[in-house]
C-alpha cells in the first residue's frame, strides 16, 4: 500500500474489527505506522471492582496476558514517542 501511493509512513484507525486489524498493523509495523487510533479497545474487562491478584498466585494464562499487555503498551508509546 504505502509503495503505490507513495508514503513512507502512515497512520491507521479502526473500530470493530478494523480495530484488531490496526492494532496489528501497529504491532506489525511500528517503525512506519505514525500512530493508531481506536474505536474499540480489544482486551478483556473484569467486572467485579476487586484488587489484582499478586504475580506469584496467578495462573500461566493470566501472566502471559499481562506479559503481552506490557510489550502493547511498550510499543504503542514508543509509537507515540516516535511520532
Amino acid at each position: 500500500m504505502t509503495d503505490v501511493l507513495g508514503y513512507a509512513r502512515f497512520g491507521a484507525q479502526g473500530g470493530d474489527w478494523g480495530a484488531f486489524v490496526t492494532s496489528r498493523l501497529g504491532f506489525a509495523h511500528p517503525e512506519r505506522l505514525l500512530g493508531i487510533h481506536l474505536n474499540l479497545l480489544a482486551v478483556g474487562r473484569d467486572l467485579t471492582p476487586s484488587a489484582p491478584k499478586p504475580f506469584w498466585r496467578r495462573g500461566e494464562a493470566e501472566n502471559a496476558v499481562d506479559t503481552r499487555m506490557r510489550r502493547c503498551r511498550a510499543l504503542l508509546e514508543r509509537a507515540a514517542i516516535q511520532s
